[in-house]
């Protein structure tokens, strides 16, 4: 079902979706080919399918490929930049999504 929140998979739309999942039981040692084989499908299927990766699951995406995924994604940003100014609930990866150069979140006229 279709929901209207700023980034789910699911927002934005009325179109099917369909979710795909890749799961390993190797020793995180050994995981190495695992990730190389969940980076290529998140991001050849976004190119082919403007398909989004699960957030809480490999998302090796930039913020300027989620941005044209996710039509609502700045108004995620400025949520997120409104909430938590100082960044104490981001850690690095988040961080380079909110704080991308093509983006800088803005809250009242200044950057943060």
């Amino acid at each position: 079902l279709p929901d209207d929140t700023l980034i789910s998979m699911a927002s934005g739309g009325e179109q099917d979706w369909y979710a795909l999942s890749f799961i390993s039981y190797a020793k995180p040692a050994r995981r190495a080919g695992f990730f190389l084989f969940a980076n290529f499908m998140a991001r050849s299927m976004s190119r082919l399918f403007h398909a989004r990766p699960h957030w809480g699951k490999v998302c090796p995406l930039e913020a300027n490929e989620l941005t044209s995924l996710y039509p609502r994604f700045d108004s995620f940003r400025t949520v997120c930049n409104t909430l938590d100014p100082q960044g104490v609930f981001q850690n690095e990866w988040t961080t380079a999504l909110l704080e991308a150069d093509d983006h800088v979140g803005e809250i009242g006229g200044t950057a943060r």
